[in-house]
């Protein structure tokens, strides 16, 4: 289960790297989407050539994990890790490397730290051995922003929001795992966010983690 992409991925600080790249990560509930659509609103407003997106995407690959999540079921350990990978090459290969060699500033509704995450607590692979595998092709973010919420309280706001049950992936014993792993990474470019406060308050603190490297492109932050 190895890249297929060839060249090691630009690197924060290579001089062709002309653009940024912002990872939202965190467990179901915890509103990380929801930021991200914030943080692309923001930089849309402020004139700046920014797109977001999603893993899994929409792609061949991204298509077989959702259609097995929404009949409530999952491949195997290992397959589910293998169509993410390949899901992320194209991701990486088509978007994300694109964007960042055209000045473009990224946004990624989860990336890597979720595979670490969700497939790392199941799977046979343990967390650094897939990041090894993915930091491969797949560029580091300029700042993976990590949504930190309570198990409890996410599970409440998916089910008063939806007014339905978790799946599979949302269950409490999935998710205690899953935060566990997401507390358990010590990445340099990790930031944590208080994702308890109301929205307001915590898409303040995502423009305060953002604007150091903002500043660096010349937009400034009235906050």
């Amino acid at each position: 289960m190895e890249s297929q992409l060839s060249g090691n991925p630009p690197a924060v600080g290579d001089p062709q790297r002309l653009g940024l790249l912002y990872a939202f990560e965190g467990i179901d509930g915890s509103g990380k989407s929801t930021q991200a659509q914030r943080l692309f609103s923001f930089l849309q407003e402020k004139g700046q050539d920014v797109i977001l997106s999603c893993e899994p995407t929409n792609g061949p690959y991204g298509r077989q994990l959702r259609e097995k999540w929404l009949a409530g079921v999952r491949h195997s350990p290992d397959h589910e890790l293998e169509l993410f990978l390949h899901d992320r090459q194209e991701h990486v290969k088509k978007l994300i490397i694109p964007g960042l060699l055209q000045s473009r500033v990224v946004i990624i509704d989860r990336y890597f730290y979720s595979s670490i995450a969700y497939q790392g607590v199941r799977g046979e692979k343990k967390p650094g051995e897939i990041h090894r595998m993915m930091t491969r092709f797949a560029p580091t973010p300029d700042l993976t922003l990590i949504f930190d919420l309570d198990v409890e309280t996410a599970i409440r706001r998916m089910t008063s929001s939806r007014n339905d049950e978790p799946n599979r992936l949302e269950l409490r014993e999935n998710l205690v795992a899953v935060k566990a792993a997401f507390d358990a990474m010590v990445y340099a470019e990790i930031v944590r966010i208080d994702a308890s406060l109301d929205p307001d308050s915590v898409f303040k603190k995502v423009l305060t983690s953002v604007q150091p490297t903002l500043g660096l492109r010349g937009i400034k932050i009235d906050l």
